[in-house]
């Protein structure tokens, strides 16, 4: 048997919140839930799954990255061979306030429910590649590893996700550093039926990059 827990991303989070030393010793893998580190309660857009900072990012949010969480938790005492990083089949959803749609474009809520997910403010990937399909503009900003997709046309959405491209980027990274592997949130996000691809594509994705990095 194997003990584990999921653990947070989010440098406040951590220091109040666990002896990182005291679960080493009795957790055998902590799944680190490296997502949701920006949403729709930021009044502008940002990734919230970026790998790395992105080049605007000033005081509190250069933590809110997947880097800087991973290289916390180690600093904090936690060996790298019992990490996961995390990666999240869904993006989350602004609406945008104008004709900026860019990173830190100013956005003041959540957007309506996906059909499949009917959550506020979330996309499944699934559901993000209809969107696409119908019109969506897709955007790989050189400063980051992950995408983003947005459409003015429909309701002004703006999401942040990630695709197959940001994902072999993810796993190279966390087999890089040692990491014991990557987890997900959720299974039934993905591209489960292959509407867009092969079916579970990202997952896959993920596990044949690591597999042979």
């Amino acid at each position: 048997m194997m003990l584990s827990a999921a653990v947070s991303a989010g440098k406040s989070t951590i220091d109040a919140a666990y002896d990182v030393p005291g679960i080493a010793q009795y957790l055998d893998m902590v799944n680190l839930m490296s997502y949701d580190l920006h949403g729709h309660w930021n009044p502008y857009t940002h990734h919230q799954s970026g790998l790395y900072a992105h080049p605007q990012d000033k005081s509190d949010n250069l933590y809110f990255n997947q880097d800087f969480a991973v290289k916390y938790w180690i600093r904090k005492g936690m060996p790298a061979n019992k990490i996961t990083l995390g990666i999240p089949l869904y993006g989350r959803c602004w609406t945008l306030n104008g004709h900026d749609t860019g990173y830190y474009a100013s956005a003041s809520k959540h957007t309506g429910a996906g059909p499949y997910t009917k959550q506020q403010g979330i996309l499944g990937y699934n559901e993000i590649c209809e969107k696409i399909s119908q019109g969506w503009t897709v955007v790989n900003d050189p400063a980051m590893n992950e995408p983003y997709a947005y459409s003015l046309r429909d309701n002004r959405t703006w999401c942040s996700y990630d695709d197959q491209n940001s994902v072999k980027t993810k796993a190279r990274y966390a087999k890089s550093r040692g990491l014991a592997g990557m987890m997900v949130w959720s299974i039934d996000t993905d591209d489960i039926k292959g509407n867009h691809g092969r079916p579970f594509n990202l997952i896959k994705t993920m596990r044949e990059t690591f597999n042979r990095s």
